[in-house]
């Protein structure tokens, strides 16, 4: 396979995380037209262990729901946000309509949120590059952000 170059940064792999291995062969069989390796996490422990297995070249398609069984003990929205805090490209994907939402407290560092029906390797690839874009400050008009002033009255 060869590197994918996004952005002027090269994609070597892309990781695939979610519990159900089912979806992980769809994730592979969605993203085979980029023409990257795609490796399969099989286990997560923590955040050290993704952490020590990527490089600035790599990036990262996650499911949501990650701690309903033995396969994470954190949900997806915590590693794609810490990922993207490490400058690492990272998506999550969810088949939960509602998923928006429920990762609001993380959505500043959460930059692309792909629904699993619309996983395909463009969606990826222009998620990847809305990251590392941000990675360089350059925010879109629906993502920069913007000082907010509070005033507390009685």
């Amino acid at each position: 396979m060869q590197a994918l170059n996004i952005e002027g940064r090269d994609i070597s792999r892309v990781f695939l995380i979610d519990d159900d291995p089912s979806v992980r062969e769809l994730y592979e069989y969605h993203l085979d037209d980029l023409r990257v390796d795609t490796e399969e996490i099989f286990h997560i422990s923590g955040m050290d262990q993704l952490l020590n297995a990527s490089n600035d070249h790599d990036g990262f398609v996650c499911d949501f729901h990650l701690n309903n069984s033995r396969y994470s003990p954190i949900n997806g929205d915590v590693i794609v946000s810490s990922l993207y805090k490490k400058n690492i490209p990272a998506v999550l994907c969810s088949r939960d309509v509602d998923t928006i939402s429920s990762v609001r407290r993380l959505r500043h560092s959460i930059p692309c949120i792909i629904e699993a029906r619309n996983l395909n390797g463009e969606s990826v690839m222009d998620a990847f590059a809305t990251c590392i874009r941000e990675f360089s400050g350059n925010f879109s008009s629906i993502r920069r952000p913007w000082p907010t002033l509070i005033r507390i009255e009685n």
